[in-house]
């Protein structure tokens, strides 16, 4: 059995980072055994252990989860530990957030490739207006 270390658990920086963090997260859990402490519907068998393992957790994510909103969902739960909370709200958060930045990233690209266009166009009909001009003289 692994021992649990805080220091395995790597540091969740930058937003647009969430679905890489996330996988690394659960990875990371899934090694030393805790991926009962982030699931909602594990039934807890020994309350001390539980609480310990929380305590361990909780005080992992409070130093990990860097971005401002990440740590008002952690500073939420401090008299609890609740990490099975936390974690959830957390991937709502930011699971919610990172679809959001994907459904903008596509609208904007065929707006972007339409601008091209546009501009391309714009620019023969310039050109197009110098010669004009310029045949004129």
């Amino acid at each position: 059995m692994v021992k649990p270390s805080a220091r395995n658990f790597k540091v969740f920086r930058e937003s647009n980072n969430w679905v890489e963090h996330k996988e690394g997260f659960m990875i990371t859990l899934e090694a030393q055994k805790l991926t009962h402490l982030v699931d909602k519907s594990y039934l807890v068998a020994d309350p001390d252990l539980d609480k310990a393992q929380l305590k361990h957790l909780y005080k992992v994510m409070k130093d990990s989860l860097v971005p401002h909103q990440a740590k008002s969902i952690v500073k939420m739960h401090t008299k609890t530990k609740d990490t099975r909370a936390i974690w959830e709200q957390a991937c709502k958060t930011y699971n919610e957030s990172t679809r959001l930045r994907r459904s903008l990233q596509i609208r904007w690209e065929p707006n972007k490739q339409k601008e091209r266009e546009n501009k391309n166009t714009l620019w023969s009909s310039f050109e197009i207006h110098l010669r004009d001009v310029d045949t004129k003289r």
